[in-house]
């Protein structure tokens, strides 16, 4: 019996949780007592890369893998096959939670405590890389170090990264991101790319292990749909540069009747601190407000004409946006997305938006590269992330009066 509880609990603990291996033997130690917790990852054709996250058989991976698929074929480092099914998918933050009915208990990685990370420390990615798995049934393995941390990316989607230089390229979506215990301190989402080559940069992102921890109940609760993430509307930051302050973010004004103003923020207002954590800039602000779940309730610290308040909210639910448009899939000579079965009733129509206009710009940023990458960004990527209430900026282009015509449309969704 003594020998039957010694297993029972190697079995259901997480693997290499609490050593301390020197970095001379790190390495490839930990690439192996790990691999049986990692998991190729294939829809549709496409592979990409995932870790087990309890006994029971939950997985974490991106939600780009996912796209708007409901299950996925996966295969264990072991070499075991299974069909594992979506449990919650949170778009925003590109985490999707999957689930293996096993037989048997599964060794899993521990989820690290990411805030203890130092710019400098070693990381390792592990991953399936341009699907070499595929070939000798083996992971890619990277080693770097910790290059930032609290990188916010934009767009609403990755909101507080860890960057690293270990290598990050196609199909190491998904997959872990390591400290030299074998803890689990990223999910590696992200590569940045230059002139739209998707290899590796020397600069790749991951999704921090807390970050995740807060959404994996909400996760395990949505019945194999979407979570969305909180929302705080109303806030205009200062953009004047020589208005700045050297830190905070500078609330210039505070739109009437919106959440910021209902929760107590005022023109002029600098925020200081959010959530109990520091803000340093506007980016830095967004970021933090990323990181929580609807319904979390915290407090904000604000400079008020030479005075420190502190602002008490209950953080509300993002509503998805009724769109009022539809993206037609591109052709492969397509350079632009083009709108279709636009809703003239809808605030999309009414701010002037027509069928066949094509999309030169969202909010200031530039829709470059083929028309079917850009389209894939748009559908994964940003319309998921329009909710109600939000300020849209479009610059589209359409053929009228026998000529090309750019046209600006600014509306807030419905």
């Amino acid at each position: 019996m003594p020998y039957l509880a010694a297993a029972l609990a190697l079995a259901l603990s997480p693997i290499l949780a609490g050593e301390e291996p020197s970095l001379k033997d790190s390495v490839g130690g930990v690439a192996s007592k790990v691999l049986p917790a990692f998991v190729f990852i294939t829809t549709a054709g496409s592979t990409a890369s995932g870790a087990i996250i309890s006994a029971d058989g939950f997985l974490i991976t991106n939600q780009h893998v996912m796209g708007d698929k409901n299950e996925a074929l996966v295969r264990l480092g072991s070499g075991e096959s299974y069909r594992a099914k979506l449990i919650g998918r949170d778009r925003q933050g590109d985490l999707a939670l999957l689930k293996i009915d096993a037989p048997k208990p599964l060794p899993f990685l521990n989820l690290g405590d990411s805030d203890q990370l130092r710019v400098g420390d070693f990381c390792v990615a592990i991953g399936n890389p341009l699907a070499l798995g595929a070939v000798d049934q083996t992971v890619t393995v990277t080693l770097g170090v910790v290059s930032g941390l609290h990188q916010f990316r934009g767009n609403g989607i990755y909101n507080d990264t860890i960057v690293t230089d270990a290598a990050i390229n196609p199909g190491n979506s998904g997959g872990p991101l390591l400290n030299l215990s074998g803890e689990l301190i990223g999910i590696n989402s992200l590569g940045e790319t230059r002139l739209g080559l998707r290899s590796n940069s020397g600069l790749a992102f991951a999704i921090p292990s807390n970050q995740v921890k807060l959404w994996i109940p909400l996760l395990k609760e949505a019945k194999g749909g979407d979570v969305y993430h909180a929302r705080l509307l109303g806030l205009n930051f200062e953009t004047d540069q020589e208005k700045l302050p050297e830190a905070g973010a500078l609330i210039k004004l505070v739109d009437a009747d919106s959440d910021a103003a209902r929760a107590g923020f005022q023109n002029g207002d600098l925020i200081i601190t959010f959530g109990d954590l520091p803000v340093w800039n506007v980016n830095r602000f967004f970021g933090i407000l990323g990181i929580f779940p609807p319904g979390t309730e915290l407090t904000a610290k604000v400079g008020r004409q030479g005075k420190t308040e502190t602002i008490s909210l209950k953080l509300d639910e993002r509503r998805p946006a009724r769109l009022g448009f539809k993206l037609s899939a591109p052709a492969a000579a397509d350079q632009y997305v083009r709108l279709s079965d636009v809703d003239p009733a809808s605030k999309a129509g009414k701010a002037g938006l027509r069928n066949g206009d094509e999309m030169l710009e969202i909010d200031k940023m530039l829709l470059t590269g083929a028309a079917q990458f850009t389209h894939g960004y748009l559908t994964q990527r940003w319309l998921p992330n329009l909710i109600a209430g939000m300020r849209i900026w479009l610059k589209v282009r359409r053929f009228e009066d026998g000529k090309f015509v750019e046209r600006e449309v600014k509306y807030i969704t419905d």
